[in-house]
């Protein structure tokens, strides 16, 4: 009772905060590419559109979290799964780090624009319907399990992949450092993935 009164009293403070860092990263978006927006011709401008485009939604998703958002009639609250609020602190600082590589390339361009449509998909994972969520532990069975250890070892592989990629690509900056990022985000998952299976499991 005492852990469900702490997240209804820091639901708005992080929706507030999920709301303005939401805006914030939008309105990067849509100034990197306003100049280009009817300043340039061909493809050069649907970039500038597209990457603006993801800004704007970025915009209107953070006002919508400072309104006070609902869904299916329930008020969004934060979720008791707590890998979620590991998984987006990594994924948001990826799409910030991102966002800045963006920013140093030639423009316009879509990695101007994608990290903030990415940014608030993984912001909006913190929130969930009230009363949507049940707060027991259920064991996995053994065939989730075995499903749950094969994404784990994907994750794995796909991470040592990624940063292998990455020290062999060390000539091109950016798709060294965006397959960097990459790897490291798909390590750190398989890890909270194998924790979450501890703990449904009951094991420390």
């Amino acid at each position: 009772m005492a852990r469900q009164d702490t997240m209804d009293r820091l639901t708005k403070p992080v929706r507030l905060l999920s709301g303005s860092l939401a805006v914030s990263m939008g309105l990067v978006s849509v100034a990197a590419n306003w100049p280009y927006l009817l300043g340039t011709i061909g493809e050069d401008r649907w970039v500038a559109w597209v990457a603006a485009g993801c800004g704007v939604a970025a915009v209107v998703v953070g006002v919508w979290l400072w309104i006070g958002p609902r869904s299916r009639g329930k008020a969004l609250v934060l979720t008791h799964r707590q890998w979620r609020y590991g998984f987006a602190a990594v994924m948001v600082t990826v799409c910030a780090g991102l966002l800045v590589a963006g920013l140093n390339v030639s423009q316009p361009s879509l990695t101007t624009g994608t990290p903030s449509l990415l940014w608030i998909s993984f912001l909006l994972q913190l929130f969930v319907p009230e009363d949507s969520e049940r707060h027991e532990t259920v064991p996995f069975s053994e065939a989730q399990r075995r499903t749950w250890w094969r994404g784990i070892i994907c994750l794995l592989a796909i991470g040592v992949v990624a940063i292998g990629s990455a020290i062999a690509l060390a000539g091109n900056a950016l798709t060294a450092a965006f397959l960097a990022l990459f790897g490291m985000l798909s390590l750190i998952l398989a890890v909270m993935m194998r924790q979450r299976l501890a703990q449904r499991q009951g094991k420390s």
